[in-house]
């Protein structure tokens, strides 16, 4: 009984965190990819002429640099605004992810180490981040570049398993719920049509009445009565 109500309570505070970080996650989402606000992405294209290497798959040290020289002082400055958010906008994502997988494999123990992904993904961006930091501060150095090629991949890889994962544990989710309501439904069903046959047909009546064990019975009455 304690063991229940404590993965319950457990459970709960998991639902909670990942509902907050849900919250959290599509305000910042909102904010950095459909505003032209500061710190958000189309800010940055604005400034720089071209989407920001955080939102591009690996780019290579050419397509960094070509980025980094369209950047004037306004738009380095929208991009240095940008990664100050993405100080955050990982810990975020990974914080949601985690949560809802958690909620998702509770019953699937197999695959508790899907919430690892999301950690590497927050891994990921961070390291990504660190090279543009870098860049940022005047430097050209050639890991940099390397930095941001590197986070990006890892990002954005783990980042498509992470959601492929949610996406499917809740459509299996959704499957299994709705298969567990229709079993009650068709034993009630089932247990329904035989009492009723029962109580309405004689014939069966009169056949179990007939059975061996009441021809038992008659003959032990019978004897006793003899």
């Amino acid at each position: 009984m304690k063991l229940r109500t404590r993965t319950n309570g457990g459970t709960s505070r998991t639902a909670v965190a990942a509902v907050v970080a849900a919250a959290l996650w599509l305000v910042m989402s909102g904010w950095m990819f459909a505003t032209h606000a500061w710190g958000s992405l189309p800010a940055v294209v604005d400034g720089c002429g071209s989407p920001a290497p955080d939102v591009r798959f690996a780019p290579d040290a050419d397509a960094v640099a070509a980025f980094m020289a369209g950047c004037r002082s306004a738009g380095s400055a929208a991009y240095l605004h940008l990664q100050v958010l993405d100080l955050l906008f990982p810990s975020v994502t990974a914080a949601f992810l985690v949560a809802a997988l958690l909620l998702l494999t509770r019953r699937r123990r197999s695959l508790r180490w899907l919430v690892v992904l999301p950690l590497l993904v927050a891994v990921g961006d961070y390291v990504e981040n660190v090279g543009a930091w870098a860049l940022l501060a005047g430097g050209d150095p050639t890991w940099a570049y390397r930095l941001v090629q590197l986070g990006s991949a890892v990002k954005n890889v783990l980042s498509w398993a992470s959601w492929l994962a949610l996406i499917v544990l809740v459509v299996a989710s959704i499957g299994a719920a709705r298969r567990h309501r229709r079993r009650p439904r068709a034993q009630s069903m089932g247990r329904s049509t035989s009492s009723g046959a029962e109580a309405h047909d004689p014939a069966a009546a009169e056949l179990i009445g007939s059975g061996p064990g009441a021809s038992r019975t008659g003959s032990i009455v019978g004897l006793r009565d003899r």
